[in-house]
């Protein structure tokens, strides 16, 4: 292969695996991949004893790659698929007392906890339809994660890098980061994804598999943001193919602190997550 080649391949593994570039300058990180993947292609080609002049790739490194692709959406964004045991007490006792009024936290927290196992069977092995599991499970409608504190971190950062207003920081930070904010508040994203809805009262709807999960809620858009993130993995959604991926990205590895998944965002989003994380130390 020509040089041009090689440094378009490990231009694109640098944009596929960002990781790569830690500690090292974006020249060193192409350079030292460029001569990995040179490495590579001399060690695969072997001849073919039986064609005069060709070269033949091991088959145990084709079905490595084809293995390694077919885990790609395992553990996504670090959520295990974690199927507990099948549980032996009749879960409709609890669902049905999960929906009394008057009970204490403690009390439900831990009806919750005596129905993990049976919301996972739904969600992961059965996949139950999002308003079949709604009915059963109604508590999981106002889902929400707290981490409001490490995201406005960042938006003072964005907020300091691109001087703008107060109530543009959420969108600010995700024009930020190469994403169109409509693929989250609005319709330019694929129906199929979790996005909200806005009322013209300007409370929000969260629309998930085309059910209204979250509805009608007045809610700081930061607050809707981290909702909208925690979504996927709540309610087992493939992650999104627009440019909502570098959101969902940096929210669950920067924000929830999860460990890294199959979504990772591109070269240029990855440089600008790590200057405003810079000014959030």
């Amino acid at each position: 292969m020509t040089h041009n080649r090689y440094m378009d391949l490990a231009d694109r593994a640098l944009e596929q695996w960002p990781a790569l570039l830690h500690g090292l300058t974006s020249r060193q990180a192409l350079e030292q991949v460029k001569n990995k993947i040179q490495w590579r292609v001399r060690n695969y080609k072997r001849p073919d004893p039986g064609v005069m002049g060709s070269f033949k790739r091991p088959a145990q490194a084709t079905a490595a790659k084809k293995a390694k692709k077919s885990r790609r959406y395992e553990n996504f964004e670090g959520y295990q698929d974690y199927l507990p045991p099948e549980p032996e007490e009749d879960m409709q006792v609890h669902r049905n007392r999960l929906r009394q009024e008057g009970l204490t936290e403690e009390e439900r927290e831990a009806l919750r906890d005596l129905t993990f196992a049976d919301r996972r069977r739904h969600a992961v092995a059965l996949s139950t339809p999002m308003k079949k599991f709604l009915h059963m499970y109604p508590m999981m409608k106002n889902h929400q994660e707290e981490y409001r504190k490490r995201l406005c971190d960042f938006l003072t950062a964005v907020q300091m890098h691109t001087e703008c207003e107060d109530d543009d920081k959420v969108d600010s930070l995700l024009e930020y980061l190469l994403v169109d904010p409509e693929e989250i508040f609005g319709s330019a994203g694929s129906q199929t994804m979790p996005h909200f809805e806005e009322s013209p009262n300007g409370s929000l709807t969260l629309v998930v598999e085309g059910q209204r999960v979250v509805e009608d809620v007045e809610m700081t858009r930061s607050d809707a943001l981290l909702l909208w993130a925690a979504s996927f993995p709540v309610y087992n959604q493939k992650p999104p193919t627009k440019t909502a991926k570098n959101a969902l990205a940096f929210l669950s590895e920067q924000v929830f602190e999860k460990a890294r998944g199959s979504v990772v965002v591109g070269n240029r989003a990855l440089k600008r997550i790590q200057q405003i994380k810079q000014l959030t130390e």
